[in-house]
């Protein structure tokens, strides 16, 4: 989205901060590795969810020092069901 919208916010038309197209570009490659490695089954979806996580609390935790409980927590939760079910 940040290159279909040239870098600017499609309703004021401010400019967005590069480190968006940074989340994207991260984002796009950590899901075409988790497609490749496990096609589309319920692992793929766990760990999607699992990096799609990891990634929000790494870039929340750079800017403002913090990593949110409700992350951490959805993340425990992931755990102890892919536990649970042997994935």
């Amino acid at each position: 989205s940040f290159l279909f919208l040239n870098g600017k916010c499609r309703n004021c038309k401010k400019k967005i901060s590069p480190q968006y197209l940074l989340i994207e570009l991260i984002t796009i490659v950590y899901f075409l590795v988790i497609y490749y490695l496990f096609g589309i089954t319920i692992t793929t979806l766990l760990f999607l969810i699992l990096g799609l996580s990891f990634i929000i609390i790494f870039f929340i935790d750079l800017k403002h020092y913090i990593i949110p409980n409700i992350l951490t927590f959805l993340d425990f939760i992931l755990d102890m069901q892919s536990r649970k079910t042997g994935f």
